[in-house]
């Protein structure tokens, strides 16, 4: 009998706190640790502003999963799409770079996260 609670796209058999469907999303083992492969923030610097960063594997030919980042000033309502985020790699490698359109100091806080479901 399958379980579910661990098989299923919120199961966790590694018990590391990153679901099977991320995992799957990612690339990364289900029965695995996943230490390394997670989305990274970071920054850069555009025009002498800096804006906050999110890069992840982002494996295209899973035509079963759609990725969205997301953006929040205070992690409770969360906006994605075009007029908050843009992808900022050329798009020729399987690793992912996505800018915040606000800027460092035009909000006291900035966040960014990808959400990964099923469509």
């Amino acid at each position: 009998m399958n379980d579910w609670s661990l098989s299923g796209d919120s199961g966790q058999p590694a018990r590391d706190g990153v679901p099977n469907l991320l995992k799957y999303a990612l690339g990364l083992a289900p029965r695995t640790s996943a230490a390394l492969g997670l989305p990274g923030g970071g920054s850069t610097l555009l025009t002498g502003k800096r804006y906050l960063t999110l890069s992840f594997t982002d494996l295209s030919a899973l035509t079963d999963i759609s990725y969205e980042v997301q953006v929040s000033s205070d992690l409770q309502n969360w906006q994605a799409g075009s007029l908050y985020t843009v992808r900022t790699d050329n798009g020729t490698t399987s690793t992912a770079t996505y800018r915040d359109l606000t800027a460092f100091g035009e909000v006291p806080r900035r966040f960014m996260r990808l959400r990964v479901t099923r469509p």
